[in-house]
């Protein structure tokens, strides 16, 4: 998981760079738990907190998976030092606990569930986050895994989000085939750059598991100090920052720039080329940059592409 973190650990009072990983995430679907405190007549807290413990049992499950695993099931990982230096019949269990590994409970929908709440204030949003933090601070203290706030990036969770919502309430429209990932705002938000970021700023410090901010920007190819200005303005409010850009090319008609978003897929906006043998458009879904004629993102990310309002 590319925006993974894992949390610091001292040895003798030093600091310990090395040997660290994740076990893996579960994650909840904030939207979700909202409609349903909603058409239960219950506390969001109520329902959140379950939702979490669903997440922590699904953790722990993979957590059992892996006990008795021995390290020549992967001699790099576990015998020849990049997680540690294990003989080949030795178990990795122990490294499991004291703040070597990390369980991640992740989060997606949170935009969404501020509307549902009818609060969509920053400050409401870090409440959110501060309650699944002392979450993860109460699963870390039952088993000695360090537990830690994940900021989902839902590659195929924003669209099958969304599906759940649509199918179970039905009378709740949610007027796309998508859910918001981790902490930001909509993509389609009207906002500049310095409204984004300082709108973000906080989330990363509560979502220790991971998180990345995105912003979308022209091509600034040709305007490096512009570029330069993003990540000074970016420097003390992000955390992991990745700007997106316009790149497309039409190999028929010569144009580059940005491809335009139609029902059938992006096509040159001069030509209508779509053609992946003719043309690229390089779009990103959350961490991952794919090649979005060759391989096309599902309905729903696609769908958040085709909205994505730019920042500058």
């Amino acid at each position: 998981m590319c925006r993974s973190f894992v949390p610091s650990k001292k040895k003798d009072g030093v600091e310990s760079p090395t040997g660290r990983f994740n076990l893996g995430v579960a994650t909840v679907s904030l939207a979700y738990v909202a409609l349903l405190a909603k058409e239960n007549g219950t506390d969001f807290y109520k329902e959140l907190d379950i939702a979490c413990e669903i997440a922590f049992e699904g953790n722990m499950f993979r957590v059992g998976r892996m006990k008795g695993t021995k390290a020549n099931v992967s001699p790099i990982l576990w015998q020849y030092g990049a997680l540690a230096t294990l003989q080949p019949e030795d178990t990795i269990d122990h490294l499991f606990y004291n703040g070597n590994a990390t369980c991640s409970i992740g989060y997606g929908g949170l935009a969404e569930a501020l509307e549902i709440l009818g609060d969509c204030t920053k400050e409401k949003g870090l409440e959110v986050l501060r309650f699944m933090k002392s979450k993860t601070e109460e699963f870390t203290e039952r088993t000695n895994i360090t537990f830690s706030v994940y900021g989902s990036p839902l590659e195929n969770g924003a669209y099958k989000f969304a599906e759940c919502i649509k199918r179970d309430f039905p009378e709740y429209n949610l007027g796309k085939d998508f859910v918001t990932n981790s902490f930001h705002l909509p993509v389609y938000a009207d906002l500049s750059m310095e409204e984004k970021f300082e709108w973000e700023s906080d989330f990363f410090k509560l979502s220790s598991g991971g998180n990345v901010n995105n912003i979308e920007l022209p091509n600034l190819e040709h305007n490096i100090p512009a570029l330069e200005g993003v990540v000074r303005m970016a420097y003390d409010k992000v955390n992991y920052l990745i700007c997106n850009q316009p790149i497309d090319a039409c190999y028929e008609c010569g144009f580059t720039g940005e491809f335009k978003a139609t029902e059938e897929g992006l096509r040159c906006p001069d030509c209508g080329n779509g053609d992946p043998e003719t043309a690229t458009a390089t779009r990103r879904v959350s961490g991952y940059i794919h090649d979005a004629l060759a391989r096309p993102a599902n309905k729903g990310k696609y769908g958040e592409q085709k909205v994505r309002a730019k920042n500058m």
